[in-house]
């Protein structure tokens, strides 16, 4: 079961405001990721936190701002942006993204899947191609065992 936790101040809509604004960019880099990512047997949940995270921080070092906006926490197979769940869930909920459930190298691989066609205006061609690059540079076979893909540089 996954809870959603959304803090809203007494008198003002801002933090609710605040999470929608910060979400909807990732959004959309999941439904992208998820959907370049359609013939890559190897691509689940965990290699999409991969591709954001790396891509986010190389791009932060060489912009000094990241692509998502987001936060990341430090989980089992890597980091993860800390409104994944949340964001994932929502995606369901609009019928945008499926979870795909697969086994992968004997173990189970949660696999996004897009649902619609992301929408990538609020992006510029730097910050996609950034995406691009480290999406490219995965490795197709498992570096670890029940970890669904590796930035072939760790």
């Amino acid at each position: 079961m996954v809870c959603a936790f959304l803090p809203v101040r007494s008198q003002s809509n801002a933090l609710v405001t605040d999470f929608f604004a910060n979400t909807a960019r990732l959004q959309e880099l999941i439904l992208y990721l998820a959907q370049m990512s359609e013939g890559d047997p190897s691509f689940g949940a965990v290699k999409l936190n991969k591709i954001l995270f790396h891509s986010d921080f190389a791009y932060y070092l060489s912009h000094g701002r990241s692509i998502s906006s987001q936060e990341y926490q430090k989980l089992n197979d890597g980091p993860a942006p800390k409104q994944m769940l949340p964001v994932l869930e929502e995606l369901k909920v609009k019928s945008a993204l499926a979870i795909a459930d697969r086994i992968y190298f004997g173990h189970m691989q949660k696999r996004p899947v897009a649902l619609r066609e992301p929408d990538l205006t609020e992006f510029s061609g730097q910050e996609i191609a950034a995406l691009d690059s480290y999406r490219d540079q995965t490795c197709t076979i498992c570096v670890k065992f029940g970890v669904d893909g590796y930035i072939s540089s760790v």
